[in-house]
């Protein structure tokens, strides 16, 4: 079962809490652009991050990018399902720009990086 479907969680609600929290501020996020859509509608989002496997300076070598959609979204909260305050915050649709960061952190590398 969907984890969004237990908490009783609207889907379209949760990407706007996840993607309006200011994730995108925190100094690994190179650049954010939402495709066919904004942070409170769900669509592709592309972003351009710090490559963790780079040793250089991360302003200057090392970005990656890849993209982030509903679906991605879904995945990733359903991996971080034992984190305590993630699920919390889901519940109650107050997600900072920490948790924010994690989900899309999550649905990007598949694990916590940066942070």
């Amino acid at each position: 079962m969907c984890i969004l479907c237990e908490n009783d969680v609207d889907v379209v609600d949760t990407w706007a809490a996840i993607c309006g929290s200011a994730w995108e501020e925190l100094p690994w996020w190179w650049g954010v652009d939402y495709e066919e859509g904004d942070w409170d509608e769900p669509c592709t989002l592309w972003v351009g991050v710090a490559d963790p496997e780079d040793k250089g300076l991360w302003f200057q070598d090392g970005v990656v990018t890849a993209t982030f959609t509903i679906e991605d979204m879904v995945r990733a909260l359903e991996e971080l399902r034992d984190h305590p305050q993630i699920m919390r915050d889901l519940r109650s649709g107050d997600f900072d720009c920490i948790y924010g960061d994690v989900v899309i952190q999550q649905a990007i590398f598949g694990e916590v990086i940066y942070g």
